[in-house]
């Protein structure tokens, strides 16, 4: 624990209720509320109408079919949520509790993984551990999130593997005593394949944590170098392995083929997805998801 550390008061137990009092109450306003309507933004309703077919037969694993119209096969996205959601169908018949309930369980992994990646991050602070719920406010309160959350969408399964592989990550550079070797590469193996069930969710987008090593090597210069790169390399070889698997079944390869023919390169292309304002339309979306977050974490830290 360092100096800094010991010397800074911990908040009161007063401040500590309030917060979690306003937590409480962000969950429910901004999630439960609208989960338990029945309503859905147009793409989760498709995910789950998707999800359904497949439970009852119609399509198939890596050919998912919404329409005879609309989506006779489905290559907008990878299939693993909607696999997920077609287990519930199975199990629990065409109510929609089945997709209301995967986005509950999505939501609350989600914070549960944020609470360990944030106290493991902050184990040498007492002081911001005890903050985590000021945290998990500011990420609920970020309007993205909320909204993703009680809409069905692929990123909250995302969120779920990308977190799983950040704490995996932080898992295997754990101090004091650091990991071995074999328990490290397992933890990057790990990773690797955390990864590659977010690729399998939401295609490229879920690579982002293979920036994990590489920024906490950054932040706080742990491990050295040349492990960082090692580990990079292994949960770089582990993805690249699992498409490798999948590109070598005819089903599977076709599937990856269609989803880059349909919607990856045609979206690199230009040819879909834009909506106009160029880089300014990028940074006016990116304040308005997070401007209620940042200005409250501005005013906390001029208030302290």
């Amino acid at each position: 624990m360092t100096e800094t550390t010991q010397s800074r008061p911990l908040p009161s137990q007063k401040v500590m209720t309030a917060i979690w009092m306003l937590l409480g109450a962000a969950i429910c306003l901004e999630v439960l509320a609208t989960l338990v309507q029945q309503s859905m933004f147009f793409d989760g309703g498709i995910y789950a109408a998707l999800a359904r077919n497949l439970a009852e037969g119609r399509g198939s694993m890596w050919a998912p079919h919404f329409s005879e119209t609309l989506f006779p096969v489905f290559a907008e996205h990878p299939p693993l949520m909607i696999w997920l959601q077609a287990i519930g169908f199975g199990v629990f018949g065409d109510t929609i509790a089945v997709e209301k309930g995967f986005l509950l369980i999505t939501y609350v992994l989600s914070a549960i993984l944020l609470f360990h990646v944030w106290m493991r991050l902050n184990r040498d602070d007492l002081s911001m551990q005890r903050a985590f719920p000021f945290a998990l406010l500011l990420t609920l309160i970020s309007g993205r999130v909320n909204w993703t959350f009680v809409n069905g969408m692929l990123e909250n399964l995302v969120t779920v593997f990308s977190l799983a592989a950040v704490l995996l990550l932080l898992v295997a550079y754990e101090r004091p005593s650091p990991m071995s070797i074999a328990g490290r590469l397992a933890m990057m193996i790990g990773v690797g394949l955390a990864v590659s069930l977010s690729l399998l969710t939401k295609g490229p987008v879920g690579l982002f944590p293979l920036a994990a090593p590489a920024i906490y090597w950054l932040v706080v210069r742990r491990p050295n170098f040349l492990t960082m790169v090692i580990d990079s390399l292994v949960i770089l070889s582990v993805i690249s392995l699992f498409m490798l698997t999948l590109y070598s079944f005819d089903a599977s390869r076709e599937a990856v083929n269609r989803y880059l023919e349909i919607l990856l390169f045609s979206s690199l292309n230009g040819e879909r997805g834009h909506n106009g304002g160029g880089s300014w339309n990028v940074i006016r979306k990116l304040l308005i998801a997070n401007g209620y977050s940042f200005a409250i974490v501005t005013l906390a830290a001029l208030a302290m």
